[in-house]
């Protein structure tokens, strides 16, 4: 490993540090060991790289997964101004590899729904959910946004 990489490393891991403080720190670090060990994949992808092409492919670019505790810190938020936020369905329109319906899922919503146009990364999201949960009760709709309506 290169010198100026080490310190781009080192600079991340400090402003991490500096934002979320010690525990929030290590909470961070730990669901991303945990996403190792299970072996998922969370990666940014291009929708170049994606092989299948969809009738809607020009109005996406790039999956890029919302961050697990940015999420968990909005609906947090969320719940403090309306407390049943949990008892309704949590729908992801565009939800990629899956980790914002396993974020849902985590966080005790009545129903969670993922809807995802590419193939591929819908693929990916049942792999994802089926290795990080045991009796997944998230359903995924490989389909374009425009063809579900909420529940």
């Amino acid at each position: 490993m290169n010198l100026a990489r080490l310190s781009r490393q080192i600079n991340v891991i400090v402003n991490a540090y500096n934002e979320y403080g010690l525990l929030r720190f290590l909470d961070r670090i730990k669901i991303r060991f945990y996403f190792k060990l299970k072996q998922v994949d969370f990666s940014r992808v291009t929708l170049n790289n994606i092989e299948e092409c969809v009738d809607n492919k020009e109005f996406g670019t790039m999956y890029s997964a919302t961050t697990y505790h940015g999420l968990e810190s909005s609906i947090n938020k969320i719940s403090k101004i309306d407390s049943k936020i949990f008892e309704g369905a949590f729908i992801d329109y565009g939800s990629g590899k899956g980790l914002t319906l396993y974020t849902a899922y985590k966080m005790k919503f009545n129903k969670v729904i993922g809807v995802e146009f590419m193939k591929e990364l819908h693929d990916i999201a049942n792999n994802n959910l089926s290795k990080l949960l045991k009796n997944r009760k998230i359903i995924t709709i490989n389909k374009d946004a425009v063809e579900v309506p909420p529940p």
